[in-house]
């Protein structure tokens, strides 16, 4: 394409294209020649307000043709001379283009105006083209209005509307269709149509639910099948006057410890004959030991359109009771049955932030690699502390050790969604894995081309002088360790926005 588009440029000025031109000179006197093969292939009336034209690239001794400014002029006058009222279009390297929103059975003049690089142009020869006179259609019906839209009860609507007119068919032969749906606006179809009848200005619409809100339309059809719809009305039904009932279905689903200080609690979505589900009100109650009586100082989370949340800031090893309360928009409140459970126990590590190893198996007398019993370590060799025998790998061994999450040994991993959801241990996918020892969140890396890719390499980046050591590493257009940092904090990936790459400390 590139190489055809340099041909078709390189055609010198010569040739006669029956149009006229004007040279000029580009101050090495040299005169620069405009341009050549300057004239319509084509100009078409499409309708009776759309002119279509079209040409091709001409040519010129200096400049691209496709680079070249293509102008089609328009004059209702003949013999005009172009000018920046007679511009309808101009582009570079353009081939054709629609005229619009001219007037029908009118003879129109057009002339195609090509500008080099140096304002040097050539004008064509004019042609003319005369546009169609608009044909005559049956038109859709006028004066479609809707009057009155009532509510007769809580199960009917009254509906009223003006006679309609047409240019065919008379007024008592237009058929009227009365449109109802549920909701805000709409467009009629057949499971919407309520009414059909000739002759008439009014209807009632029955079998309606109670304190709904319906939208109306009116469509009038003509003897011809043309037809115009209205704008809708609103209504709304009355609600049936009946004692407002307290909330149902009030349960908790699950009460489950998330750490030594946290809870996990989720409820089903409740009910109420008034009130929708997702405009109730939940309120999750605690307190320590059995049940208990819901009050300000137990309330500890309030929400709408919410169906689980977490209790913080709780004590370890410490029995719980929760219930939930759902209450409606009318005030009226349900309280289910309380659940208990116990928060874990904290656990003391002997290696603070550190994990342990990992090897769990010692080596006896006779240089075998074993089990950290006496039976193993006989020969005065139980006592000597080795690595498998001290720490979380220990207590693992013999079933000691309490964990969060999962992992061989010592170590207690969770597996964790992007959006920082915990996972079960058998869970296939995985985006990054919380250490439940050291507290530390990391990335999974994977195999897919992403950002977490891990083929992905990244320079060392950190602009902040007071910690890069004088010098602040290589930006690489944007791939390296600071845009990373920046990049997944701003995602929250997995959950968190403090990530940061691991240091010393």
């Amino acid at each position: 394409m590139c190489c055809t588009l340099a041909l078709a440029a390189c055609g010198g000025g010569g040739g006669d294209d029956g149009g006229a031109s004007n040279n000029t000179n580009n101050g090495n006197n040299t005169v620069n020649q405009a341009p050549s093969n300057v004239a319509f292939n084509s100009v078409t009336a499409l309708n009776a307000t759309t002119i279509e034209t079209a040409w091709s690239l001409a040519k010129d001794d200096k400049t691209i043709a496709s680079t070249m400014r293509y102008q089609v002029h328009l004059s209702e006058s003949a013999n005009f001379s172009p000018s920046s009222t007679t511009l309808k279009f101009e582009q570079r390297g353009g081939l054709t283009t629609q005229l619009t929103d001219l007037k029908a059975s009118t003879t129109y003049f057009v002339k195609l105006v090509v500008i080099d690089e140096d304002n040097a142009q050539t004008v064509s020869v004019e042609k003319s083209v005369t546009t169609p006179a608009v044909a005559v259609t049956n038109q859709a019906p006028n004066n479609v209005l809707l009057g009155n839209v009532t509510a007769a009860s809580q199960t009917a609507v009254n509906v009223a509307w003006t006679a309609a007119s047409d240019d065919t068919t008379p007024a008592n032969q237009l058929t009227y269709e009365v449109h109802l749906a549920e909701g805000g606006d709409f467009s009629p179809s057949a499971s919407t149509l309520k009414f059909s009848g000739k002759n008439v200005l009014s209807t009632q619409l029955t079998g309606l639910k109670a304190a709904t809100s319906y939208s109306v339309k009116l469509v009038v059809v003509d003897a011809q099948g043309a037809k115009t719809v209205s704008s809708s009305k609103s209504v709304t039904t009355p609600a049936v006057n009946v004692v407002n009932q307290a909330p149902t279905n009030v349960m908790l689903s699950s009460v489950t410890a998330a750490s030594q200080t946290m809870l996990d609690v989720a409820w089903i979505a409740a009910s109420d004959d008034t009130t929708p589900a997702n405009q109730l009100t939940y309120e999750v109650h605690l307190a320590e030991g059995g049940n208990f009586g819901p009050s300000a100082s137990t309330l500890k989370f309030s929400g709408k359109n919410v169906l689980s949340t977490q209790l913080t800031g709780l004590k370890a090893a410490t029995s719980y009771s929760v219930k939930l309360i759902a209450i409606d928009a009318q005030g009226l409140k349900t309280v289910s049955i309380f659940q208990s459970i116990i928060t874990p126990s904290n656990i003391v590590l002997e290696t603070g932030l550190l994990n342990d190893t990992g090897i769990s198996q010692c080596i006896n007398k006779d240089n075998v690699m074993g089990n950290c019993d006496v039976a193993h370590l006989r020969g005065g060799w139980f006592g000597y502390n080795q690595d498998g025998q001290v720490g979380r790998d220990a207590l693992a061994a013999i079933n000691q050790l309490t964990k969060v999450g999962g992992g061989d040994a010592g170590f207690d991993f969770t597996k964790i969604s992007a959006t920082g959801e915990k996972l079960a241990a058998n869970a296939n996918s995985w985006n990054c894995v919380l250490d439940n020892h050291t507290g530390l969140m990391w990335d999974n890396k994977t195999d897919d081309g992403s950002l977490h890719d891990k083929g992905e390499v990244f320079t060392w980046y950190n602009p902040d002088a007071s910690k890069n050591g004088g010098l602040a590493g290589t930006q690489n257009n944007g791939k390296n360790t600071h845009e990373l940092v920046n990049t997944v904090n701003i995602q929250g990936w997995c959950g968190y926005k403090d990530w940061r790459l691991p240091t010393i400390d």
